[in-house]
């Protein structure tokens, strides 16, 4: 057969994939073309259900440095800081800074990090660094409200490597900062 009619063309690919058929027309390729696009379309749409499914994606964020004045609470956080426990976090970001960016939506309100942004009230930090989610629906903000908070509340620790570790640490010699900070009473 005469190419563009259907006509297989031959493959000199190195490993052999077949060759495959040529589309007929222009408009034949336009039309194959837009059925695999909208195939492709289809198929993450009906995979993400009601929402946004980010499984399996990484997404690069940018570190924006906020005054914590602009920064508002989750107006329904169910998780609290007493006084008593945002003194360690404040020492802990005075000693290794801050290294664990607040996460705030497209409205500066707090997702992630309410007690690292009062623990900086605290010790009198003007601004943080906060990374700002916009992919979430209302939902999603909720449930990620309550599953950033309660997910690390149900790890376990193996004692024997904590012990060997905090063992390591008070037998540094020139150790330039307080052990407490790690959180545990020694």
């Amino acid at each position: 057969q005469p190419e563009g009619q259907g006509a297989l063309v031959r493959s000199n690919h190195p490993i052999g994939i077949p060759a495959r058929p040529q589309p007929h027309s222009v408009a034949t390729a336009f039309i194959l073309n837009s059925i695999a696009l909208y195939g492709r379309l289809l198929i993450r749409l009906i995979g993400r259900g009601r929402g946004p499914n980010y499984r399996n994606t990484v997404v690069s964020y940018e570190i924006e440095e906020l005054a914590v004045g602009e920064l508002k609470p989750w107006a329904k956080n169910a998780r609290t800081h007493s006084k008593k426990q945002l003194r360690p976090i404040g020492d802990s970001i005075t000693t290794f800074g801050f290294t664990n960016p607040v996460l705030i939506d497209a409205d500066n309100t707090i997702l992630a990090g309410h007690g690292r942004v009062e623990a900086a009230k605290l010790i009198d930090m003007s601004h943080v660094p906060c990374v700002r989610l916009e992919h979430m629906t209302l939902a999603q903000k909720r449930a990620y409200v309550l599953a950033d908070n309660k997910l690390a509340l149900n790890a376990g620790w193996d004692e024997e490597l904590l012990a060997e570790e905090l063992q390591a640490l008070m037998g540094v010699e020139d150790l330039d900062f307080d052990i407490g900070v790690t959180g545990f009473e020694l």
